[in-house]
């Protein structure tokens, strides 16, 4: 009878598919939570204006959880600031941080809980782009079009339906946020080590260089759609939006 012996070789070459199959199969496991049914929706106990709710829940619209979450968190090119400064920024004139669920949700944005699609636990249609090696916080379609009815402690979700967000004053307020990061000492030292401990920046000065041009380029944003009646919640006008953005740009580039 014959014996084979498998070579050390080959013993690591087995090994090292095994390995491989296994994480596979490991990070496909992961996904599996993404068809919860509530989508990870985070709940508001008690909020700024008096609102709560303790559940959330779904009408049926003829998709199913994974395509709630592709239509959350599909990034669209949207690149407000850097990814490490958003997450770290904090409100003018104090600690908390500018996106926690309760300041969020303050401008109506809906806070979500953390997920394989959305690790950082950014509200709906927050999202993280990568653009020439560099990682941007933007906003998607779902920002403005996911809507949330709250009625007897439970929170409609409607996928594609109106926002309820004031998105003119969360813009004035991270501009704000921005300006006192950069004037205020304290401030801004905890802002420059918390960017740094993030890895993506290697200096002091490259984060303030880019701290001032983020916050004028808000600053800029708010000003080209400044309205003398006030936006509110709920009210949005995209449109607009959209074409004094092109107005801008294409003056920009003429002058």
């Amino acid at each position: 009878m014959k014996q084979y012996f498998i070579s050390s070789e080959k013993r690591f070459l087995f090994f090292y598919i095994a390995l491989v199959l296994f994480i596979g199969i490991l990070s496909a496991c992961t996904l599996i939570p993404e068809t919860e049914p509530n989508r990870y929706a985070a709940t508001v106990e008690q909020d700024q204006l008096g609102d709560s709710y303790t559940e959330v829940k779904y009408l049926d619209q003829g998709w199913n959880s994974a395509d709630s979450l592709w239509f959350y968190y599909t990034t669209q090119g949207s690149n407000l600031m850097p990814y490490d400064f958003f997450l770290v920024l904090e409100k003018a004139g104090e600690s908390q941080l500018f996106r926690s669920d309760e300041n969020m949700n303050f401008y109506r944005y809906l806070p979500q809980k953390a997920s394989s699609s959305n690790p950082d636990a950014l509200p709906v249609g927050w999202v993280k782009d990568d653009y020439k090696g560099k990682e941007y916080v933007g906003l998607t379609c779902a920002a403005c079009h996911t809507g949330q009815v709250n009625y007897n402690g439970v929170g409609i979700r409607i996928d594609g339906g109106p926002a309820t967000a004031d998105m003119e004053n969360i813009m004035k307020d991270i501009a704000k946020a921005l300006k006192h990061t950069r004037e205020n000492a304290e401030a801004s030292q905890r802002f420059v080590k918390n960017v740094l401990a993030r890895g993506n920046y290697k200096s002091e000065a490259e984060i303030l260089a880019d701290l001032s041009k983020y916050e004028q380029r808000i600053y800029d944003y708010t000003v080209i759609n400044h309205s003398p009646t006030a936006y509110g919640y709920a009210r949005l006008d995209a449109f607009g939006r959209i074409y004094n953005r092109v107005l801008d740009i294409s003056s920009m580039k003429e002058s």
